[in-house]
């Protein structure tokens, strides 16, 4: 499916398990809401940059991961609310998704935090809590736009840090 001119709209099946690379990246037609069904545990590499979903993101409680670049620039419009199963955020995964809005609480089991993770997400605000498993805040992680780039809010890192990018 990946650069489908003319998709318009996905619904995605209940048994389903894992989102694969670039499955629907770049299907610009692709708006509205995207729901993911529970039981998906991964959403592979650029599985769904750049398409055009104006609607909410409904995330599984069952997802574990989310890969590189794989929400990227998707101008969703709704508060961003991440699973506590989510162990790794790749890099640039939510990167431009300027829409997303409300406070980003990282879930308490996540061990990896992608390099531009939230780049550009201009409405997310409110204090950012650092879990304990993560010892390394990647390159621009929050930059740009994001509370802990200086816009609203309190970045709380833990004495567990052991490198900031």
């Amino acid at each position: 499916m990946y650069g489908h001119k003319s998709l318009v709209k996905i619904i995605l099946p209940k048994r389903l398990k894992v989102i694969e690379r670039d499955a629907f990246g770049l299907c610009h037609s692709l708006s509205g809401s995207l729901d993911i069904p529970e039981g998906v545990t991964d959403i592979g590499n650029g599985a769904f940059e750049g398409c055009n979903f104006s609607g909410e993101l409904r995330l599984p409680s069952t997802l574990e991961h989310i890969g590189i670049q794989a929400l990227r620039g998707c101008p969703f419009y709704c508060e961003l609310k991440l699973p506590e199963s989510l162990k790794t955020i790749g890099d640039e995964a939510f990167c431009g998704c300027q829409n997303l809005y409300g406070t980003l609480v990282l879930p308490s089991h996540l061990k990896e935090l992608g390099d531009h993770a939230f780049y550009g997400c201009e409405n997310l605000d409110g204090n950012i809590v650092i879990p304990q498993s993560i010892t390394t805040i990647n390159a621009s992680v929050f930059g740009k736009g994001t509370s802990a780039s200086g816009r609203h809010g309190i970045l709380v890192l833990h004495d567990g840090i052991e490198s900031i990018g």
